[in-house]
């Protein structure tokens, strides 16, 4: 079974004001769900950035996060195994109740077909400054890649390679931070790239969702009376 969009949310720019939570609502449908949150944000220090992140009332895990240590653009991929169907609300928790520490885009998308148990590969993760962003996301044929990347936007804007397989997903700028997000078809290395327009800072995280079911190992065989068959 090949993983599918469920439900694509539009970008989301990050919450300002005193509060320290923001709900976005989200539907979720179909079978072998998943649901991510990408997040590509700028927090002023590690304790203003996101906490906790919940669907209808239950944890999402924090799989993927090249956040700067001491605060600066993080890119962080948080995501929920079969989440509830309907229509329900995703809550994100921030470190610290001031608004102005804060700045970015949100993204939510559910998707079918993936694995319950084994939902993703191993993350990659970089930071850098310049105007070239890459991770290299190991993976399979037939993952579904995805990643998210923020950046230090100023004057900045963040565009896909030509040619390059991937697909934009969001793209947006808030409040002086960029956040934006793609997919491709999966292969064992899928490099993920954007360009900026002027050289900045910048943050990447990456990640391959994996199917349900795939190509059937035989690891044994019986002999019967009508041929074999394998386990």
């Amino acid at each position: 079974m090949a993983v599918t969009i469920d439900s694509a949310g539009s970008a989301t720019a990050v919450v300002g004001g005193t509060t320290n939570t923001q709900t976005i609502a989200h539907t979720c449908s179909g079978t072998e769900r998943l649901i991510v949150l990408r997040a590509g944000y700028w927090a002023a220090a590690a304790g203003d950035a996101i906490s906790s992140v919940a669907y209808n009332g239950v944890a999402l895990t924090k799989i993927a996060d090249s956040g700067r240590s001491s605060g600066g653009d993080n890119a962080q991929i948080w995501i929920l195994v079969a989440p509830a169907t309907g229509a329900n609300n995703l809550v994100i928790t921030w470190g610290s109740t001031s608004g102005t520490n804060r700045a970015g885009t949100l993204q939510i998308t559910s998707y079918n077909g993936v694995d319950q148990s084994t939902p993703t590969g191993t993350a990659a993760t970089g930071t850098g400054s310049g105007t070239s962003v890459s991770v290299n996301v190991s993976g399979a044929s037939g993952d579904y890649v995805i990643d998210v990347i923020a950046w230090d936007a100023g004057t900045a804007t963040a565009s896909l390679p030509g040619g390059s397989g991937q697909t934009s997903n969001f793209n947006a700028v808030s409040n002086g931070e960029g956040g934006a997000g793609s997919n491709e078809p999966g292969a064992a290395s899928v490099t993920m790239s954007w360009t900026l327009s002027v050289s900045t800072t910048w943050s990447q995280s990456g990640i391959a969702l994996k199917p349900t079911g795939g190509v059937v190992t035989p690891t044994g065989y019986m002999t019967t009376n009508t041929g074999w068959w394998g386990t």
